[in-house]
């Protein structure tokens, strides 16, 4: 069992993630893992293995794919940020352990607003809700 400074690393020899470790977790502020590319993953805090606080997720390429909070591994806070695989924002609002809940956006891979309005349970939820087209023209 793994407890203090240590390294992680793929199978391919790429550095995972090096830093402290408790009863076997990653357990330290400030943790950088990266994929197996060797571009960032996450950045952020971790408290015997799960991320909590402020913290970053990168998709493979390099581009940014999620910006908020953690709280026991899940994306919990208020004005988080997922973006799509092209940099453009994919969702702005809300989220308890991973659920989307009250007012929020949702965006196209092209950028354009899709959907702004109230969730609950992950879901639309509401009459106030509107949705647009990719052209930006609301759907009636």
């Amino acid at each position: 069992m793994k407890n203090g400074n240590g390294k992680y690393y793929y199978e391919n020899g790429q550095l995972w993630y090096e830093g402290n470790f408790k009863n076997d977790k990653f357990h330290q502020n400030g943790v950088k893992t990266v994929h197996p590319t060797g571009k960032i993953k996450f950045e952020g805090n971790m408290c015997e293995g799960k991320k909590t606080g402020p913290g970053k997720f990168y998709y493979e390429n390099g581009k940014l794919w999620y910006f908020g909070n953690f709280k026991d591994d899940k994306f919990d806070g208020t004005n988080i940020s997922t973006y799509h695989s092209n940099g453009n924002k994919k969702f702005e609002g809300n989220m308890a352990v991973g659920i989307k809940y009250g007012l929020g956006k949702l965006y196209y891979e092209t950028g354009s607003l899709w959907y702004e309005g109230d969730f609950k349970d992950d879901k639309f939820h509401g009459t106030d809700c509107k949705t647009y087209y990719m052209t930006g023209v609301k759907k009636i």
